[in-house]
C-alpha cells in the first residue's frame, strides 16, 4: 500500500513551501499526496456502494409499508361492516366491540402511513438526490447541496484559504513576509548556464520572470473528484518531466566542456516553484469536493436518520396513546364477553339435553332396524351357524372373491383353512397372503346364492362363491369347524394348537423381516423429510389400510382391538423410484400416474419385501441428489411444508416430468447405460434415467455388437443378489418411450389431465401392458428377459419378472418357451417358479 499524506501534514508542507520555497521539502511529500488521493477515492466508492444497498432496502421497506397500510385500511373496513352486521341483528356489546377495534386500527394505520412517507421523504429522497448527483454524467459531480446548513470542515476551510493563497502567487504577487526571489535568475547572472536551463516561462539573464496566463482560467470552480485526480496526476508528469529536461540539459552541458557550477537545492526549489503550485493547487481542489462529498454522505445523512428517528419516536409514543385511551374500553369488554360465554354455554347445554332426550326418543326404532338388518343378513348375528362336523377343520383349493372395485368382479383366489385362519392368496405369487383371524369373523351362507357365502369380519364383509351349492356346503361347515377349534384350543390355553408351531413361526418370520426392512427404509438418509417439500415427520390419526385391515407388521391380519396411532410421515413410498414422500405430495404423484410414480403407503398397504428393494438402496438424499442437481439455492421454488398443493404439484410436475433440475451432460455417451448395468450400479443407471436415456431401446456393446439385447436382458444376464435393486428398477421404470415423452395408451373416454390418465391407465390395465411391452421385448434370437431367467439361472430375477406379469407363452427362435429353457438346462429351481407362475395364470388368478 502506498505511503499516504495526511491533510495536517499537507496544509504544513505546503504553508512552508509558501513561506519560504528554498528550505520547503515539498517535492518530497508530493507521492504521499498520490497516495493519499487514491485512498480517499477508494473510500468514497466504497460508501457510495453502502448507501446504493441502504437505498435499496429503504424503497423496499417503503413499497412493503404502503403495501401493509392498504392491508390494514382493508382490515379496519372489514371489521366495520362486521360491526355494522353485528348492530343490525340488535348484538350491540359486539358490534361496539367490532366498531371501536376498527376506529383504533384505522388510527393506528394513518400514524403508521405517515411514518411511511416520512421515512420516504427524510431518508429515501435525500438519498436518492445524493446518488443521482455523484453519478452524474459517470462522475461524482455533486448539484446544489441538498442538505440544509451543509459546510466544509475546518480542514477544508484552511485547504481553501491555501488555494486562494496559491492562485495569488501564480499571478505573481508575494507578500511582505516571502522569502525573495534571489534564486529566479540566479543561474543566469553567473554567466555560466544557458538561458534554456531556466525554464519555460522565464526571460533571459538577469530578466524579470515573464508572467504566466492566471491558473484560474484553466482551472474551473467547479470540477468532479475524477477531473481534480486526473489535474493531479496531470500536475505530476509536468513536475517529472521538467524535472528531467533540467537532468538533460546538465548532461548536454557537460558533454560539450561547458563548466557550471552545481546548482543549489534552493536554486532548483526555485526553478521547480511554478509546478508545485499548480500540483498543490489541484490538490486542495481535489481535498475540497472530498471534503463536500464525505460531509454529505456522513454527519449530513446522519442527520437525517436522527430526524427520522424522531418521526419513529412520535409513532410510537402517539400509537401508545392511541391504544391507552382504548384499553378502559377493551377491559369492560372483556367483562361483558365472558358473561356473553356463560350465556351461550347455558344455552349449549339445554340444547344438549333436548338433542340426548330425542336421541333416546329414537333409540327403540334404531335398535329395531338393527335386528330385523341383522337377521335379514347383512351383518354380524348372534345366532351362528353350525358347520358340519365330518368335513373336518382344514381344507384348501379355489374360490371366487367379489373385488371392492368399482366393477364388483368375480377373482379366483387360492384359499386355505388351517389352525382358525382362512389365507387369501394374491394374484401376485412374491406378495404374502391375507391371513384373517377366524376368531374376529362370522361365517354366513347366503339365503338366495347357494353357491354363495359371505365372511364378516369387525369392517367388512368378504363375499366368496363356490364351485357348486356343495363345494359352499364343504367350505362353510369347514370355517365354522375351524373357527370352533381354534376357540376351544383358546380355552384351554392354546391358541393356535401345537401343530401351527410351524406354520406361525414362518408367518412370523416374514412379519419381521418386513418390520426390520421398513425400519431401515425409515432410518435412511433424507427419509425423517417429504422428498419433495421436506415435511418432517408427525404423528398422524389412527390408520386404517384401504381393504378395511389394519397392518401388523407388513401383513394383512384382522384384530379386534382398536388401531394404533399411525406412525410418523412421511410413510407414502413411490416403490418404482424408492423414496418417501408425505402425504400432500402422495396425492400429486397419484395426479401424475402410475407411469411416473406409484404410491404406496409403509403403514396401510401390506408391501413384500420385493416392493421394498428400491426404498432401502436409493432413499430421499441420494434421489435428490440427482433430481435436484441443479436446484438454484437463491428464490428456490422446492415447496415447503406449508406450500398449498398449486405449489406443490407445479415444482413435482417440473422435476418427475421435464426433469428440470437434472445436471445433464453424458447422453451422447453411447454406451452409459451399458456401462452402469454392467458395474451393478444403481445411482448411475439413475442418473442416466433422468437425463432421459431410454430403458426400451436396445444396447449396444462397447465392442459394438448389436445381439439387440435391452437393458432388461443385460441386466438380468449379469445379475446378483446386489444387483436385484437395479433390475427391478428397469422392470418398473422401463416403459416404452417415444424420444423423451413416455408412450402410454388413453382408453376411450378417458381425460388427458395427469390425474386421468393415472386413474385410466390404473383401471384398464393400460399400465400392465405398457410394462408387458418392455418385459417381453425379445432379443435377436426371440429370447424374452424371462427367458434370459431361465437361461442363466437367475431365480430372483424370476420372482421380479413374475411379479412385473411377464408372459410365459413367449417362443424364441429354437421354439422354447421359458419353462422349456429352464426343464432343458435342469434349472430346477427356475422351472418351479415359471410353472407355479403359468399354472396360476391358466386357473384366472389376476
Amino acid at each position: 500500500m502506498p505511503e499516504q499524506i495526511s491533510v495536517a501534514e499537507f496544509l504544513a508542507v505546503t504553508g512552508e513551501d509558501l513561506s519560504s520555497p528554498a528550505a520547503a521539502a515539498f517535492a518530497s511529500k508530493m507521492q504521499k499526496c498520490r497516495g493519499a488521493v487514491g485512498a480517499l477515492e477508494e473510500s468514497l466508492d466504497g460508501d457510495q456502494a453502502v448507501l446504493q444497498r441502504i437505498r435499496k432496502y429503504v424503497k423496499a421497506i417503503h413499497v412493503s409499508g404502503l403495501t401493509h397500510v392498504d392491508n390494514e385500511e382493508q382490515y379496519s373496513e372489514a371489521l366495520e361492516n362486521f360491526g355494522n352486521n353485528h348492530l343490525s341483528q340488535n348484538n350491540h356489546e359486539l358490534s361496539t366491540g367490532f366498531l371501536n377495534l376498527a376506529v383504533f386500527t384505522r388510527e393506528v394505520t394513518a400514524l403508521f402511513k405517515n411514518l411511511v412517507q416520512n421515512l420516504n421523504n427524510i431518508v429515501s429522497f435525500p438519498l436518492d438526490s445524493l446518488l443521482k448527483g455523484q453519478l452524474k454524467d459517470g462522475r461524482l459531480v455533486s448539484p446544489q447541496p441538498w442538505f440544509l446548513g451543509c459546510r466544509a470542515p475546518a480542514w477544508g476551510q484552511n485547504a481553501t484559504a491555501l488555494g486562494t493563497r496559491l492562485v495569488a502567487r501564480s499571478k505573481g504577487q508575494r507578500r511582505s513576509g516571502d522569502v525573495p526571489a534571489a534564486g529566479d535568475g540566479a543561474l543566469a547572472r553567473r554567466g555560466k548556464a544557458k538561458p534554456s536551463l531556466l525554464g519555460r516561462g522565464f526571460g533571459a539573464a538577469g530578466s524579470v520572470p515573464v508572467p504566466s496566463p492566471p491558473l484560474t482560467a484553466a482551472v474551473p470552480s467547479l470540477l468532479s473528484l475524477q477531473d481534480s485526480k486526473k489535474q493531479i496526476e496531470k500536475a505530476w508528469k509536468d513536475y517529472e518531466t521538467k524535472v528531467g529536461k533540467m537532468e538533460k540539459e546538465k548532461e548536454r552541458a557537460r558533454l560539450a566542456g561547458v563548466i557550471q557550477a552545481e546548482p543549489a537545492a534552493a536554486e532548483l526549489a526555485e526553478d521547480m516553484q511554478k509546478e508545485r503550485r499548480l500540483f498543490q493547487l489541484h490538490m486542495c481542489e481535489y481535498l475540497l469536493k472530498a471534503s463536500e462529498s464525505q460531509m454529505k454522505q456522513g454527519p449530513d445523512f446522519l442527520q437525517s436518520l436522527i430526524k427520522f428517528f424522531h418521526a419513529q419516536h412520535n409513532f410510537f409514543q402517539d400509537g401508545w396513546k392511541a391504544a391507552q385511551n382504548l384499553y378502559p374500553f377493551i377491559e369492560k369488554l372483556a367483562v361483558s364477553l365472558h358473561a356473553l360465554h356463560q350465556a351461550q354455554e347455558e344455552e349449549v347445554k339445554q340444547l344438549t339435553q333436548t338433542r340426548d332426550s330425542l336421541r333416546s326418543i329414537l333409540q327403540l326404532d334404531s335398535k329395531e332396524e338393527n335386528l330385523s338388518r341383522k337377521n335379514s343378513g347383512s351383518g354380524y348375528s348372534i345366532h351362528q351357524h353350525q358347520g358340519n362336523k365330518q368335513y373336518g377343520t382344514e381344507k384348501s383349493g379355489f374360490l371366487y372373491k367379489k373385488s371392492d372395485g368399482i366393477r364388483k368382479v368375480w377373482q379366483k383366489r387360492k384359499c386355505g383353512v388351517k389352525y382358525g385362519c382362512l389365507t387369501i392368496s394374491h394374484s401376485t405369487i412374491n406378495r404374502p397372503p391375507v391371513k384373517l383371524n377366524l376368531l374376529t369373523c362370522q361365517v354366513r351362507p347366503h339365503a338366495e346364492e347357494k353357491k354363495c357365502f359371505d365372511l364378516v369380519t369387525h369392517n367388512r364383509t368378504y363375499h366368496f362363491q363356490a364351485e357348486d351349492e356343495q363345494e359352499c356346503v364343504v367350505w362353510v361347515s369347514v370355517l365354522q369347524n375351524s373357527k370352533d377349534e381354534a376357540l376351544s384350543n383358546a380355552f384351554k390355553g392354546e391358541p393356535n394348537g401345537g401343530a401351527a408351531s410351524a406354520g406361525g413361526a414362518a408367518d412370523g418370520g416374514v412379519q419381521e423381516l418386513t418390520k426390520l426392512v421398513i425400519s431401515e427404509v425409515k432410518n435412511m438418509a433424507g427419509n425423517k423429510q417429504c422428498c419433495d417439500c421436506g415435511a418432517p415427520g408427525r404423528l398422524g390419526s389412527r390408520a386404517v389400510g384401504r381393504s378395511g385391515m389394519e397392518v401388523a407388521g407388513g401383513l394383512g391380519v384382522m384384530l379386534s382391538s382398536p388401531a394404533p396411532l399411525r406412525p410418523a410421515d412421511p410413510t407414502w413410498l413411490s416403490t418404482n423410484l424408492g423414496i418417501l414422500t408425505c402425504i400432500e405430495c402422495s396425492g400429486i404423484h397419484r395426479e401424475l400416474g402410475v407411469h411416473y410414480s406409484r404410491i404406496q403407503s409403509l403403514t396401510l398397504d401390506v408391501l413384500s419385501t420385493s416392493e421394498l428393494l428400491l426404498a432401502v438402496s436409493v432413499g430421499n438424499t441420494r434421489f435428490n441428489e440427482i433430481m435436484e442437481a441443479t436446484l438454484p439455492t437463491q428464490d428456490c421454488p422446492k415447496p415447503s411444508a406449508s406450500s398449498d398443493m398449486s405449489a406443490r404439484k407445479e415444482y413435482i410436475v417440473a422435476k418427475y416430468m421435464e426433469r428440470r433440475y437434472v445436471q445433464r451432460g453424458g447422453r451422447d455417451e453411447p454406451h452409459r447405460l451399458w456401462d452402469a448395468i454392467r458395474t451393478r450400479d444403481l445411482l448411475a443407471l439413475l442418473q442416466a434415467f433422468a437425463e432421459g436415456h431410454d430403458l426400451a431401446k436396445p444396447l449396444a456393446t462397447p465392442e459394438g455388437q448389436d445381439a439387440g439385447e435391452l437393458a432388461l436382458h443385460v441386466a438380468v444376464r449379469y445379475a446378483d443378489r446386489s444387483s436385484l435393486p437395479l433390475v427391478d428398477f428397469i422392470i418398473q421404470n422401463g416403459y416404452v418411450q417415444l424420444g423423451s415423452r413416455h408412450l402410454w395408451c388413453r382408453p376411450r373416454g378417458a381425460r388427458a389431465s395427469p390425474r386421468g390418465r393415472g386413474a385410466a391407465l390404473a383401471r384398464s390395465g393400460a399400465v400392465a401392458a405398457l410394462r408387458r411391452g418392455t418385459l417381453d421385448r425379445v432379443t435377436q434370437e426371440g429370447n424374452t428377459a424371462l427367458h434370459y431367467g431361465a437361461l442363466y439361472n437367475q431365480p430372483n430375477c424370476l420372482k421380479l419378472l413374475l411379479k412385473g406379469k411377464a408372459a410365459f407363452a413367449t417362443v424364441n427362435a429354437a421354439g422354447e418357451t421359458a419353462l422349456d429353457v429352464a426343464r432343458r438346462l435342469k434349472h430346477t429351481e427356475c422351472e418351479e417358479l415359471v410353472g407355479q407362475g403359468e399354472a396360476e395364470a391358466g386357473e384366472g388368478g389376476g
